[in-house]
């Protein structure tokens, strides 16, 4: 949970850090911020487990770091120029973009989606394979009077 929750800080933090019309259009429309709490709210779903199998640990770190590269990366636009958040807390906020901070950045997003895919279907098949066992069958038991 806490992992999900401090991805998500860190992404909005390095976003504001190069606002533009990416920023103000994910800001305006409630798909992309309820899209970005998909992760969190599973995370709350488990939370009650104490210890996460591997195979729902794994793309809940995906999720988060995915989530954090494209917020890193995934560089924003304006009316004048293109901002990266990294190269802002660089201190290079007013040179231009390199191409490969644009790849990273859509490698960033897609990643996040597929962890986001990976994560969703490791719910339900970690939900079918750990069902709580039902009582014993009485013929499975001997009663200790029974002789």
């Amino acid at each position: 949970m806490a992992l999900q929750v401090g991805a998500l800080v860190a992404a909005v933090a390095l976003r504001a850090t190069a606002p533009g019309w990416f920023l103000l259009i994910a800001i305006m429309t409630i798909a992309g911020p309820l899209l970005a709490l998909v992760p969190t709210v599973l995370a709350l779903v488990v939370l009650r487990r104490r210890v996460l199998p591997a195979g729902l640990a794994a793309p809940f770190v995906a999720c988060a770091g995915f989530l954090v590269l494209a917020g890193a990366a995934m560089p924003d636009f304006d009316d004048v120029r293109d901002h990266a958040p990294v190269l802002v807390l660089l201190g290079y906020g007013e040179a231009p973009v390199p191409e490969a901070l644009y790849g990273l950045g859509l490698l960033g997003v897609l990643g996040w989606l597929v962890a986001l895919l990976w994560l969703v279907i490791a719910l339900v098949v970690n939900r079918r394979t750990t069902r709580p066992a039902g009582p014993p069958h009485p013929a499975w038991f001997r009663r200790p009077d029974a002789g």
